[in-house]
């Protein structure tokens, strides 16, 4: 939560440092390197910012920040660019894709990261760090919908084999 303090400056709860960082970096972009720009370096970042003004934020795992921080204080186009982005990417497990699209309302990730869970082999066990990433209820769904498909493929099996070729 967001709001302002008797000194007047604002507090926003569970935002540290580097994510406070990420996030003006992503809102403006030569924010990194204000302090210790030489003439040449802001011709270097003007041009970068030209091409792609987030190409410093460079892994997955820093646009998940993003995301974080932006659901948090309520910055809807900060969000859009992030999902936008760790969609370009492509990089995200199954389960935290499930795990980000329910905790931050993203259900494309939800339903993508769902499917992807249901044909993982039974034999595949979820671990304990998935577990609870995923939640019981969710671990449930999926097993469920797993025996179900083992059922009918057996079955089809079973049909196969009674025909004669």
């Amino acid at each position: 939560m967001m709001g302002p303090q008797e000194n007047g400056q604002y507090t926003i709860d569970n935002i540290d440092d580097y994510d406070l960082d990420l996030l003006v970096s992503i809102l403006k972009p030569e924010y990194e390197y204000f302090d210790r720009c030489t003439p040449q370096a802001e011709l270097m970042l003007s041009i970068r910012n030209m091409i792609d003004p987030y190409s410093h934020v460079q892994t997955s795992q820093q646009w998940i920040q993003l995301l974080k921080v932006s659901c948090n204080i309520g910055l809807g186009k900060v969000k859009n660019l992030a999902i936008a982005k760790i969609d370009e990417r492509n990089d995200v497990s199954a389960v935290e894709r499930y795990s980000l699209g329910t905790q931050y309302q993203v259900p494309a990730w939800k339903e993508k990261g769902f499917k992807e869970l249901c044909m993982r082999s039974p034999e595949d066990r979820f671990s304990k760090e998935e577990g609870r990433l995923l939640g019981v209820d969710a671990i449930l769904e999926i097993q469920e919908i797993q025996m179900e498909f083992q059922r009918k493929m057996k079955a089809v099996l079973e049909n196969l084999n009674t025909l004669n070729f």
